[in-house]
């Protein structure tokens, strides 16, 4: 007889969280769960493993709104490496008209609808595309936009505001094992842009580590603070602007100096190449974007690079 599953232990299962169960269940009709006795769902075996096919379908970039309702069978064909070039085109072509509608809300003020935007990216692309092919793209044109003076600082405050809701709720989201390693991301002392650094929180939960972000502009003493009273495995850096900053040089050297032998510290951001030379002294490693983040990220959880917690001094 096949199992019946809270939604809880079926998001558990399918590595989904139960908000997004419902909100594929609702919107896409991607299965209709038995109910109990009290009308609360319950999931059987096959439930779960359509759950699983289409959360991997989504993570290779599928559409969900493009495949719910399909059977297992093509789901099972959707995940295979031949389908690659199609995935891609479907993300690609998903995420540059939601980066459009976004930056057109953001244009007249319309917070409600780049918050609608957003939210119907993450559904139809999954949490990974969303973060890596709208969120990080949409806050560089805003940037730019701004500095360009296409912009006001209200229109990018308005928009800095709903990604950051949005991102901040992948995080306190993530199902993360206690056990995990965990990473202290923040930006250095200096660096007022976060948008990046908060991404790459959210990178890091997916990737299933223990994030404790700390937000823009830490000194290199608090961050080594923090680090070591949480046994951080990794501290992860995002330096967004500027290029030439001759204190921010000082602060990631001092940071490699501080940090416990073993800590890892890993930098990305516009900007980050710029302090290659302040970089190799803190023998950190460049992320040059969210793809190589993420692949540091899983060599980093590797067995071998537990960070040490002894106290030992980098130098």
């Amino acid at each position: 007889m096949s199992a019946a599953y809270s939604i809880k232990m079926a998001a558990q299962q399918a590595g989904l969280s139960p908000h997004l169960i419902r909100a594929w269940e609702r919107r896409y009709q991607a299965l209709t769960p038995a109910r109990t006795g009290t009308n609360r769902r319950a999931y059987s075996d096959s439930d779960v493993e359509r759950l699983q096919l289409l959360n991997s379908a989504v993570r290779a970039g599928h559409l969900i709104g493009h495949i719910a309702r399909l059977p297992d069978e093509e789901l099972r064909t959707l995940i295979t490496p031949a389908r690659a070039s199609v995935r891609t085109t479907l993300w690609e072509t998903a995420s540059h008209d939601y980066l459009g509608a976004a930056l057109r809300a953001a244009l007249a003020l319309d917070q409600e609808g780049i918050d609608a935007v957003l939210t119907r990216a993450r559904l139809d692309m999954g949490t990974v595309r969303f973060l890596h092919a709208l969120v990080v793209p949409l806050m560089r044109e805003i940037g730019e936009a701004w500095h360009r003076g296409d912009l006001r600082v209200g229109h990018e405050h308005l928009a800095t505001a709903a990604v950051r809701t949005h991102v901040g709720r992948i995080i306190t989201e993530a199902r993360v094992s206690v056990t995990a390693p965990l990473v202290v991301v923040a930006t250095p002392s200096g660096q007022a842009h976060e948008m990046g650094a908060l991404v790459a929180a959210a990178t890091a939960a997916q990737e299933g580590w223990r994030v404790r972000y700390l937000g823009p502009g830490v000194p290199a003493e608090e961050i080594t603070a923090v680090a070591e009273q949480c046994h951080a495995r990794t501290v992860l850096l995002g330096i967004t602007y500027p290029p030439d900053d001759p204190r921010l040089a000082s602060e990631i050297v001092a940071l490699g100096e501080l940090l416990p032998t073993g800590t890892a510290i890993v930098v990305g951001g516009q900007s980050a190449p710029a302090y290659a030379r302040a970089l190799g002294q803190a023998r950190a490693t460049l992320a040059g974007d969210m793809g190589e983040l993420s692949g540091c990220l899983r060599a980093l959880r590797q067995p071998g690079r537990l960070a040490s917690s002894d106290g030992e001094r980098r130098t």
